[in-house]
């Protein structure tokens, strides 16, 4: 992957994780074209695999993706909500 691969699917990445709404590893693209289509890139560079015409998942390598691109504390969690503070707790 060149430089300006990863430059572009880090925030391809960003987008996906702060726009569509996960469920563990399973990413739902709400059957709109712009997030089938950000699933459909992030799989062609194997890092996302494709379930169905709606969900996909990261893969393997998608996961370690997100590990190197995240701050600590930000990488996949399973959730309660699609509610997800961020930033520093209040003194």
């Amino acid at each position: 992957m060149t430089d300006s691969e990863r430059r572009l699917l880090t925030a391809l990445v960003y987008m996906v994780r702060q726009h569509l709404p996960e469920h563990g590893d399973e990413i739902d693209n709400l059957a709109e074209s712009a997030g089938e289509r950000a699933i459909q890139v992030l799989a062609d560079f194997g890092l996302m695999e494709l379930r169905n015409s709606r969900f996909g998942f990261w893969t393997e390598a998608g996961k370690n993706f997100i590990k190197e691109i995240y701050p600590r504390g930000r990488q996949l969690a399973d959730r309660s909500s699609g509610i997800v503070l961020v930033g520093k707790k209040p003194t």
